[in-house]
């Protein structure tokens, strides 16, 4: 699949994967680290939360999305050191580096996120996706950008 490359992979990528960790870690951000081998089109950070729980996002766009050319991780670390690791591209989960049972299906994301939005209406029930949730693997996502500009200048 060839990707959009004038779209910035933290805003086009990534920030999926900051949904998913927000969703997993219900803690505050103590601090965002941006590796400094991060490059325009892979990005690597890692996100401290105050519970003491860390999550590194791995986030790599090649020309062509392939299990050899790219790399799409989160990895999280929680405060008893137990790790999860999910390969969204191999479409496999870790824990304690131990292959679960369960792989990841592959949805049409987009065609599911626009079929839950149009029932929602049609139905008239709540969205259950808050713009709080939005808002906030938004306000990570920015900070995250801003300090890879620092690192890619």
């Amino acid at each position: 699949t060839n990707r959009n490359k004038n779209n910035c992979i933290i805003q086009d990528m990534m920030i999926h994967d900051i949904d998913i960790i927000n969703h997993l870690i219900p803690s505050c951000i103590n601090n965002i680290f941006v590796h400094n081998d991060s490059q325009k089109d892979k990005i690597m950070c890692e996100i401290e939360f105050e519970n003491n729980c860390f999550a590194e996002i791995k986030t790599e766009r090649s020309k062509l999305i392939n299990r050899e050319n790219s790399e799409r991780k989160i990895i999280i670390t929680t405060n008893n050191d137990d790790q999860i690791i999910v390969d969204l591209l191999s479409k496999q989960i870790y824990w304690n580096k131990k292959e679960l049972e369960k792989t990841i299906t592959k949805p049409n994301a987009l065609k599911n996120e626009l079929t839950y939005f149009y029932e929602s209406i049609e139905k008239n029930t709540k969205n259950q996706i808050s713009m709080k949730s939005a808002f906030e693997s938004a306000t990570i996502a920015s900070k995250i950008r801003e300090k890879a500009k620092k690192i890619l200048l």
